[in-house]
């Protein structure tokens, strides 16, 4: 055997006693923008799992196989990355991965204009996107402006936003929630937070929606799309047109919305009179590239008339709203800095309501007179973020700050000739002036641990000024205080613990307190139809406190994901009505009331055609004084959908059950136990093309009866509803 045999049968021996080791892989993770180090992220290998963590600056070192491997980078708050490292190209290499940030999810973002989602098959009004989410249940007081509620928690105890906007609604009889004033087709997202794990726009037990908008994009040169829509149930019809120009650096986005409808029919074709209504919507939005920066303008006009409101006892004959707003954003303008925004914002909203139409004669509440209201409000605000990378973590800075004027009154007009009519202030002139600062700091400790606290700290300065509005409220109470300021603190710290690829967890308490609204402090003589009695403010009220905890767990899967959400909320000063006499109540503040919750969503995809989709929520809730239940307490609920793709053709089927409510408030409402009902959906779309879509399907398919707990006045629910609707887009 030669010498040149024997060394290679020699080599091939060491090589089967030590295999090869592979190529160590040395790199860095960073954060995308500011370059900043990624701590403790988890960069592995595919399929097999097996890899290290970058230490507190962002390096590590990974042992791979010969040849070309793929690797998958994963940090909790960052969006997962995945490369191929190829060593005949990157051997000597110092490889860099760049992570985008992801927001810690303590709120849900519901998409509603972004791609063709079968989930949004038939949407009439913005109140469509919200009752599908878990938490969120609507009040009803007629067919028109349902008024959202989170946790059984509405009014001020959950901030209603627009684009960040504070807009305040005119009408005290509450017609006009700030959710009537966005239309579908200029509505690109919800923002959602359910409690207070995020106090960005206040401290109410509830938590906040912002109403995200659609605006104008340079993606777009040309596009125009038109939609037409008629629903049988209430004889609705409705036209939709969206345009978009664009040109190098500026654009321009126009939208406009039509809607009448007449009297709507419930189950069994029983037809509810004074429910009809007229509405126009229009909205045009701005922008222009302004070097590393844009400039965006965006105008929403929206006009309602002769709407009515069976449960309540007048209609409104007009409404309108005016919401304008001016933002810059100048994108990361250093290596540690984000986004930097400034927005100013003023919006004017304007309500009558009259009971003409209505037969006063027979009425049990203040027979015989006609009494016809008006109310207005008129806000101006600003609102200034930024944030900062640092070592191992984010912090964000908002500054905000509004005013706020409202003006609402009435007239008492007898049938009786000989009667002269009356007058006074629902609201007496009130100013409201406030401001804010809001400091988030998201820590990573490891890839899979990350700790986000959340702080707010308010002032706000209310005012009756009004000499009639004064002279009101020192019937009811000794030496008030017209000009009260108050200071209102918040925070919440939320764990987060991704401890598998496919688990995540999150632990979060939240301690906060709430302002009372100018409506409880300075409210007069405002009629409540869920009780019967009218209601006057209490310039004394204290702060609401709020205490709560929660925990989250969330599994994904490849087909698939579930989550369960468990919590408790603690309301110390809670405020609510009070009798005072045969037909008058007052706010004030009792002991305490106590919430707790489970909700649970998911949804699985068994087949590339087909999805499954569920969800359900509980919540329990009582007043710890009255010991009795809160009121507008939504019952057990759930919903499941099943949605087949074959082709251009989309078809769903969905169920919804309601249980009976039987835990009814007595005392701080005149509540009636409301009966359980199941409702069917079928839905279909067919995209015959890229630029043209027709929808139909049938809503309550049979033609249930039914009347959901939050309904005012027990109105009952849509009966049978067929809806046909075409789109085309260019």
């Amino acid at each position: 055997m030669t010498t040149r045999h024997t060394w290679a049968i020699l080599l091939m021996v060491i090589a089967l006693i030590y295999p090869a080791r592979g190529e160590e892989i040395r790199g860095r993770v960073v954060e995308a923008g500011s370059g900043a180090p990624v701590p403790f992220a988890a960069v592995s290998l595919l399929p097999t799992g097996d890899g290290v963590h970058a230490d507190s600056l962002g390096h590590f070192r990974l042992t791979a196989p010969a040849g070309k491997v793929y690797l998958q980078v994963q940090s909790l708050g960052f969006r997962d990355h995945s490369l191929t490292w190829d060593p005949e190209k990157h051997l000597h290499h110092f490889l860099t991965v760049i992570l985008e940030p992801l927001p810690i999810p303590l709120k849900e973002a519901v998409l509603v204009q972004a791609g063709q989602s079968p989930e949004r098959t038939w949407l009439n009004a913005t109140e469509d996107v919200l009752k599908s989410r878990n938490g969120v249940r609507l009040v009803k007081r007629g067919n028109f402006a349902l008024e959202p509620v989170v946790r059984g928690q509405g009014d001020g105890r959950v901030n209603l936003m627009v684009d960040g906007m504070r807009v305040f609604s005119a009408c005290v009889d509450k017609m006009d929630p700030v959710s009537a004033y966005v239309e579908v087709e200029n509505l690109a997202e919800v923002s959602l937070a359910r409690g207070n794990s995020d106090l960005t726009y206040g401290g109410g037990a509830g938590g906040s929606i912002d109403l995200v908008t659609e605006k104008a994009t340079l993606d777009k040169p040309f596009a125009l799309a038109a939609e037409s829509g008629f629903e049988s149930a209430a004889g609705l019809m409705r036209f939709r047109g969206v345009s978009n120009v664009a040109g190098k650096n500026r654009a321009l986005r126009l939208s406009l919305s039509l809607k009448s409808a007449g009297d709507f029919a419930a189950g069994g074709g029983k037809t509810i009179p004074l429910s009809g209504f007229h509405k126009a919507n229009a909205k045009i939005d701005f922008l222009q590239k302004l070097g590393a920066g844009n400039l965006r303008m965006a105008y929403i006009r929206d006009e309602a008339r002769e709407v009515g409101y069976p449960s309540l006892l007048m209609d409104a004959t007009r409404a309108t709203a005016n919401l304008l707003q001016i933002r810059y954003r100048l994108s990361r303008p250093g290596k540690t800095f984000g986004d930097l925004e400034t927005q100013v914002y003023a919006n004017t909203v304007d309500h009558w309501m009259d009971d003409y139409q209505r037969d006063v004669s027979t009425r049990e509440v203040m027979p015989n007179m006609y009494m016809p209201m008006f109310g207005k409000t008129r806000t101006t605000g600003f609102d200034l973020r930024g944030s900062l990378a640092t070592a191992g973590g984010m912090l964000n800075l908002s500054l905000q700050g509004h005013r706020m004027n409202a003006l609402a009154d009435m007239r008492m007009q007898s049938l009786d000739p000989t009667v002269s009519e009356a007058f006074l202030l629902n609201l007496g002139d009130i100013a409201e002036t406030q401001g804010a600062a809001v400091l988030s700091y998201e820590r990573f400790f490891s890839g899979r641990l990350v700790l986000r606290s959340n702080f707010r700290g308010e002032w706000r300065r209310s005012s009756l000024s009004d000499e009639r509005g004064r002279r009101q409220m020192l019937g009811f109470w000794e030496d008030p205080e017209f000009e009260p300021e108050n200071m209102a603190l918040g925070g919440s710290l939320n764990l987060l613990w991704r401890w598998a690829p496919q688990w995540m967890g999150r632990t979060g308490l939240s301690a906060s307190e709430r302002i009372p609204t100018h409506v409880e402090r300075f409210g007069y003589f405002l009629y409540n139809p869920h009780d019967g009695y009218f209601y006057t403010g209490n310039p004394g009220l204290k702060k609401e406190r709020t205490l709560q905890f929660e925990v989250e767990l969330q599994r994904s899967f490849s087909r698939g994901e579930w989550s369960l959400t468990a919590f408790g909320t603690r309301i110390q000063n809670y405020i609510s009505g009070v009798w005072q006499s045969e037909e008058f109540k007052v706010w004030r503040n009792f002991s305490g009331a106590d919430l707790v919750g489970v909700e649970v969503s998911g949804r699985f995809s068994p087949g590339k055609s087909l999805a499954l989709s569920f969800q359900g929520d509980y919540l329990y809730g009582v007043n710890r004084a009255e010991k009795e239940p809160l009121p507008l307490i939504p019952p057990l609920s759930a919903a499941w959908g099943i949605l087949f793709n074959q082709g251009r053709v989309a078809t769903k089927l969905e169920q919804v059950l309601n249980a009976r409510q039987t835990r009814v408030a007595r005392l701080a409402a005149a509540e009636a136990a409301s009966p359980a009902y199941t409702l069917v959906n079928f839905r279909q779309e067919a995209r015959f093309s890229e630029n043209w879509t027709l929808k139909w399907g049938v809503e309550n398919l049979s033609d249930v009866f039914y009347r959901d707990h939050l309904s005012i006045g027990r109105l009952p629910g849509t009966g049978r509803n067929f809806y046909l609707g075409a789109t085309i887009s260019r």
